[in-house]
């Protein structure tokens, strides 16, 4: 996930897997609330857009297959 800390209006998410083709991202606000999803094939990269979103602390969670991975990313100002 690049850039953390965020200052632009997106952030990039590459996920490089041998295992799995594809993957569902969300993006969550501090409390877990989910904000946004997408499918993602991996081994490229997705781009989400942050513009909307107050300055804070966000959480990018990746499902892929039987993994759940977590990523902390900050947008600052």
């Amino acid at each position: 996930v690049y850039p953390n800390p965020a200052s632009e209006n997106t952030i990039n998410i590459s996920i490089a897997s041998a295992k799995e083709s594809s993957a569902t991202l969300f993006l969550l606000d501090n409390t877990g609330k989910k904000l946004f999803s997408q499918k993602h094939n991996t081994n490229t990269v997705s781009t989400i857009d942050i513009s909307s979103y107050a300055s804070g602390i966000y959480f990018v969670k990746v499902i892929t297959g039987k993994e759940q991975l977590f990523y902390k990313v900050i947008k600052a100002k």
